[in-house]
């Protein structure tokens, strides 16, 4: 069920404490998930979450879930700009952004990694996954940490915590809507 994968990998984002998320749902054709995706959006862009199906596979679909409110406000950040630029994003409005995104996501192989500022991640983060392949982090949670290691533990517990509150009061009878508009 949709609803329960956004408590999982979404918490953080319905709660407002990051601009997005991105996880993997079991279905291939977007004639399975783009209903479920449509109705999210009717429950949800209200509280100021929004879903988009970014890419099909053959058993799994990636959603991106966001806040465009944060995710603007992330990239209005110079040195965001200026990542993103150098990967190849022409400066624009969030759409902007996360239409560009979209089309990296289905036709670049391999995966395009500068997802990770779209999601909240230090850009200087971002930036050394890239520049080490993934390889020699500090420290791994959310994402693989390179700098500012205390600070990122400081967050990943703060996102851990926010997920346990989040599954518990989905558990009591809260709605996804309310989660995200009491937040």
């Amino acid at each position: 069920m949709l609803e329960d994968y956004l408590i999982k990998y979404c918490a953080p984002t319905l709660a407002n404490l990051k601009p997005g998320s991105l996880f993997s749902y079991p279905c291939a054709e977007p004639g399975q998930i783009m209903p479920a995706v449509q109705k999210m959006n009717r429950e949800l862009n209200g509280g100021g979450v929004f879903l988009e199906a970014v890419r099909f596979g053959k058993e799994r679909s990636l959603i991106y879930v966001y806040r465009p409110a944060l995710l603007g406000g992330c990239l209005l950040d110079p040195g965001t700009r200026d990542f993103l630029r150098h990967a190849g994003y022409a400066p624009g409005c969030p759409r902007d952004y996360i239409d560009a995104l979209k089309a990296r996501l289905i036709r670049l192989r391999p995966f395009p990694h500068e997802v990770g500022v779209f999601l909240g991640y230090p850009v200087a983060d971002v930036a050394a996954f890239i520049d080490n392949k993934g390889q020699n982090g500090r420290l791994t949670g959310a994402w693989k940490v390179y700098h500012n290691e205390k600070q990122a533990a400081a967050v990943f517990t703060r996102y851990g915590e926010c997920t346990a509150l989040c599954a518990r009061l989905y558990r009591n009878g809260l709605t996804l809507r309310e989660i995200a508009a009491s937040s």
